[in-house]
């Protein structure tokens, strides 16, 4: 069993490495192209997305023969080739000239053949009046000797208007391109000639569109800095915190076109409100910890402060082949801009009813806390709360009261979410706790980090890993929650192993450890925009002390999976099975939405 799956396995990523036609393309450059260059060119050629879209109709072939003659001079002009010659033949007559394969049934081959010519530098490079600053590594582009293409000469021209906008200048603009090209030498000669105007304060702050959302509210969220001096970074932030509340379904922010005569900049926020009320449910499944299934019920501006209140509700394993379903319900509420524009208010209550293979538990919790937007991709956060447990497992009946402290703190660099395609992700949880009943103080620790690398045409092929550090200090296993103990298996943790079967033994006792490390790693190949299949492997190691280095138990898991990328969110399908011991070859299946990780 085990070895047909990796059979299949093989098979299907063999596959994902075929041409991307079944039409013979034949792309041929005469001239000694790297790499790069090579890869530019099927990205921009018309003829083999249509291709690898399936649209292989004469007529659609045609149409984008003729397309790329366009396409690809704009892709040799990008890369510095301005003397490239272009044939593109289908079925042997040249797609330019009028002829016959319009008419044709089919067609059999699309021949594009590119003569680059030589790779044109620059002979000079200036720009002015050049701002203070620029990316040292983007400035060495557009320097004397560099490859001269086309898409350099627009960038640094963006960059300098950018570069003046963070001096504090909103009316940087081009005035002139002055390029002229010497095709005996191979040399381009470039002169970006710009207009910074006057260095301009922030004016004032026109409000339109008929906000419920209080307008002293909309005020203190966006946190317009009047009179300061302009800096765009500024005005991308009071679009994101007005995005982030979730209040409204759109935001526009717009600079005034033309400048107060003291120099000063207005700004207009446009704003349309989100629907007051939204709802959702969501189901995932696996063979053997069966159907999960969850639902929300938002209610937007609840107080007419852009606040909100969320309503959830969860079962899971519901037909399942564990010890029996879980029940969980939550209300969360979130202010946005409390005491300050970029910290929000949080206030939750939860209950849970656990009913897990080597415990049962009644839950109930409620914590305040404030969370705070550091940068565009870091947050960190505070809170305060109270946990009540009432366990029966191994060691007995027991109740478990303390209070926690938790914080945390978010790093979050991922390209593409919720298909990640380049970045990383950290995240850190540590929750100081102090008992009030039977428990001892201590502080459970959960690390999780990620991180992933694309490559290949349009970033076809990912790899992407994942590393889970958890402690538990303080209190020994048998004076602690179970449920803040560690366990390891089923599609959080290792797929292809029973859910939460990694354990330890404490005496006569099964449990879960006080330390968790786990390291999950997928190959995503890209079959098209849409269809991606994944090869993966899992590992989890459980151990009894707190020092997540001193495993005693250790599983592994791996498999196949199949991801449809919508867009909202990518489905996925997995297969997994256990490896390196005897339950190998019992398939898992688990679908849900999302990437694993």
């Amino acid at each position: 069993m085990l070895r047909r799956y990796f059979m299949v396995a093989v098979i299907w990523l063999g596959l994902s490495f075929c041409p991307d036609s079944a039409l013979p393309l034949d792309i041929r450059i005469l001239t000694d192209a790297d790499e790069a260059l090579v890869r530019d060119i099927r990205a921009a050629s018309t003829v083999i997305i249509a291709e690898r879209e399936g649209r292989t109709d004469p007529a659609d072939i045609l149409a984008a023969a003729q397309a790329d003659y366009w396409w690809l001079i704009r892709a040799m002009y990008n890369a510095g080739y301005y003397g490239a010659v272009i044939s593109i033949k289908v079925d042997g007559q040249e797609a330019a000239l009028p002829g016959p394969v319009a008419r044709a049934e089919k067609v059999e081959e699309v021949l594009i053949d590119i003569e680059t010519g030589p790779l044109f530098t620059f002979s000079h490079a200036e720009m002015s009046p050049r701002p203070p600053a620029i990316a040292p590594e983007r400035a060495r582009l557009f320097r004397v000797g560099r490859p001269a293409g086309a898409e350099v000469i627009g960038e640094f021209a963006g960059l300098g208007v950018d570069g003046w906008r963070a001096e504090g200048h909103p009316k940087a603009r081009v005035v002139e391109q002055r390029i002229e090209a010497d095709h005996r030498a191979g040399e381009l000669s470039a002169d970006i000639v710009l207009s910074p105007g006057p260095k301009a304060t922030f004016g004032s702050l026109v409000l339109k569109g008929d906000s419920a959302v209080r307008e002293s509210r909309i005020r203190a969220i966006a946190d317009f800095p009047a009179d300061s001096v302009y800096d765009p970074a500024v005005v991308a932030r009071m679009a994101r915190r007005m995005r982030g509340t979730g209040a409204f379904r759109a935001v526009e922010l717009d600079e005034a076109e033309e400048l107060g005569p003291d120099n000063s900049l207005d700004l207009e926020l446009e704003t349309v409100d989100a629907e007051p009320r939204r709802f959702g449910v969501g189901a995932e499944i696996d063979t053997v910890d069966g159907l999960s299934v969850n639902a929300f019920h938002l209610f937007r501006n609840l107080t007419y402060n852009a606040d909100s209140l969320r309503v959830e509700g969860e079962a899971t394993g519901l037909a399942g082949e564990t010890s029996g379903i879980d029940y969980a319900t939550a209300l969360r509420y979130r202010r946005p801009a409390t005491f300050n524009s970029d910290t929000d208010f949080l206030a939750s209550v939860e209950e849970r009813r656990l009913n897990e293979a080597l415990y049962d538990a009644n839950l109930f919790g409620a914590t305040l806390s404030l969370e705070r937007r550091i940068t565009d991709t870091y947050s960190a956060g505070v809170g305060a709360g109270y946990r009540f447990t009432g366990a029966s497992d191994g060691f007995g009946d027991r109740t478990f009261q303390y209070l926690v402290l938790p914080a945390n703190a978010t790093l979050d660099r991922r390209e593409g979410n919720p298909n990640p395609r380049g970045g990383v992700y950290a995240k850190a949880n540590v929750t100081p706790f102090t008992g009030v009943e039977n428990l001892e103080s201590g502080a459970r620790t959960a690390l999780d980090g990620r991180a992933y690398f694309s490559f290949g045409g349009l970033n076809r092929y990912i790899l992407a890993g994942r590393a889970q550090v958890g402690a538990l200090r303080g209190p020994e296993i048998s004076g602690s929650p179970p449920e803040i103990l560690f366990l390891s298996g089923g599609g959080g943790t290792v797929r292809g192993q029973p859910y939460q079967s990694l354990n330890v033994r404490s005496g006569r006792v099964t449990s879960g450890g006080k330390s968790f490390l786990g390291f999950n790693g997928e190959f995503r190949a890209g079959l098209s925009e849409s269809v991606q299949l994944v090869a993966f492997f899992d590992e989890g190691h459980i151990g009894e002390s707190s020092a997540f280095w001193d495993y005693d138990n250790t599983h592994y898991g791996a498999g196949l999976g199949f991801r449809y990328l919508t867009g909202f969110s990518p489905i996925r399908v997995d297969l997994a099975s256990p490896v390196f011991e005897e339950d190998q070859g019992n398939l898992r299946i688990y679908v849900g939405l999302g990437q694993a990780f």
